[in-house]
């Protein structure tokens, strides 16, 4: 290799030595810095169903982190309610999961709760998720006393209506 180009080839080699050099910085590889707030793909859950219903309300949420940060995050239920359920209470990074709203049993009435998620061992504030379940009587369908039906009860007369996330 002649001489020129062998000093060209050195001087590249510690040109690029000395931009990693200034780019990565010694205190950021030993202490990261704070994980910023994770976010999720819905800002609330809303959702209603009949008294006597049993069957469950599935919504998921999707997690995310900024950056390709592998931090970890958990969740938990600020009222721990027993007719609300996730299907995970921990992971790394940008994740998903889903929340189970349970009416069987549960009164008429309206029952809140909040699921926090905490990142990087809980040292920043959590993310609150508010959960809202109306459990709401049957409809009622008003007939007047001269008109003739012939039909039945059935499950559709006392149906829920599909859960509906506010995004």
């Amino acid at each position: 290799m002649p001489r020129i180009m062998r000093s060209a080839a050195v001087a590249a080699a510690l040109g690029s030595a000395a931009f990693l050099l200034t780019t990565c910085r010694l205190d950021e590889l030993i202490s990261p810095p704070p994980v910023g707030p994770l976010t999720t793909s819905i800002t609330q859950i809303v959702d209603s169903a009949a008294v006597g219903s049993i069957e469950q309300h599935v919504v998921p949420i999707v997690l995310a982190l900024p950056g390709e940060r592998h931090v970890a995050w958990a969740a938990t239920r600020a009222g721990a309610s027993a007719w609300l359920s996730l299907s995970a209470v921990s992971g790394t990074g940008s994740d998903s999961l889903t929340a189970t709203l349970k009416p069987a049993n549960l009164p008429i009435g309206v029952y809140q709760d909040t699921i926090l998620f905490r990142v990087g061992g809980g040292a920043s504030s959590p993310t609150a998720l508010p959960v809202r379940f109306t459990i709401r009587p049957c409809s009622v369908v008003d007939i007047s006393p001269s008109t003739a039906i012939t039909d039945s009860i059935t499950t559709a007369s006392c149906s829920a209506p599909r859960h509906s996330s506010s995004r």
